[in-house]
């Protein structure tokens, strides 16, 4: 079973697409947030295919709703199987157990990254 540790701001929510959207007067967010660059959600599609992975979000959307609902209404590939946990700090905030992971594949046997490819066909 592979898993990819899944982070959203920045990866799946960028900052150029957001921009884009600004910049040409159309919504940033629907009932769910914001929306994801549609290249990236097309990165996300080619790693699934690929490694077959089961998908554990580590970023901070995971504290505001449900992620498999989210996948569900995007219509978002691979599966949400989890969330990464949270701890308390001495001051009551909550901080991340897991570092952002973003599009990495695990496996028991080993761990590797696999990069999507990009416009231009690199990695």
């Amino acid at each position: 079973m592979n898993y990819l540790f899944l982070d959203i701001d920045g990866v799946l929510n960028t900052g150029q697409y957001s921009n884009y959207l600004v910049d040409n007067g159309l919504c940033e967010t629907d009932a769910d947030g914001y929306l994801f660059d549609p290249e990236a959600v097309k990165n996300l599609r080619y790693i699934i295919e690929k490694t077959d992975a089961k998908i554990i979000i580590t970023s901070t959307w995971r504290l505001d709703g449900d992620m498999q609902a989210l996948w569900y209404n995007r219509k978002l590939a691979g599966e949400v199987v989890g969330v990464t946990p949270t701890i308390q700090k001495e001051l009551g905030g909550l901080v991340p157990v897991s570092h952002k992971v973003s599009f990495h594949v695990m496996s028991p046997a080993k761990s590797k990254s696999l990069y999507a490819p990009t416009a231009n066909g690199n990695a």
